[in-house]
């Protein structure tokens, strides 16, 4: 049944993603979150603000959601992120912005305090429009855990390619 179930979130993931805004850790078995980012974008004339959510898979394993608005458009993703290891993870994902695209993501998690994570790692997207994009970013961020069950995510992605912008942002995410 385990198997059968993680099918169709497979194939979810391909015809929906997220940036980033987590660490390499994945949510246990159950485990939901959910969490808002607003940020902006390197020009300092785009806003945005997105609506998270996450849900454990299975160990190591879980599939996130993100909805958002930049302007009048409307961003919808979702990723499926793999843990690797204790302080590594991949995930790969889809979303439809104006365009549909496919995402990709690897993750390096570091410790600085038990309640405090510096990450990064490359976040890559393949945007299938007329003409093909594949912007590129590192992504920097801390997450400073709150308690148990809220944590503040701050995060800047920057842009390595001519095609995509740089942008910094922000916000909570609650565990459930």
């Amino acid at each position: 049944m385990k198997k059968l179930l993680f099918i169709p979130v497979l194939l979810i993931s391909i015809c929906l993603n997220a940036q980033v805004f987590n660490t390499s850790s994945t949510l246990k078995r159950g485990q939901f979150s959910a969490g808002f980012e607003p940020g902006i974008y390197a020009s300092g004339s785009d806003a945005y603000i997105f609506l998270l959510g996450g849900v454990g898979i299975t160990s190591g394993v879980d599939l996130g959601v993100k909805i958002g608005t930049l302007n009048s458009n409307t961003y919808i993703g979702a990723d499926v992120e793999f843990e690797m290891g204790k302080r590594f993870s991949i995930s790969a994902g889809a979303h439809s912005w104006g365009n549909f695209g496919l995402d990709g993501t690897a993750l390096f998690t570091v410790p600085i305090k038990s309640s405090v994570k510096l990450f990064t790692g490359l976040d890559l997207d393949i945007n299938l429009d007329d003409d093909i994009s594949i912007p590129l970013w590192v992504p920097l961020g801390l997450e400073i855990g709150m308690s148990n069950r809220m944590a503040f995510i701050f995060e800047s992605e920057i842009c390595l390619t001519n095609v995509g912008s740089h942008w910094i942002g922000g916000g909570l995410n609650f565990y459930f």
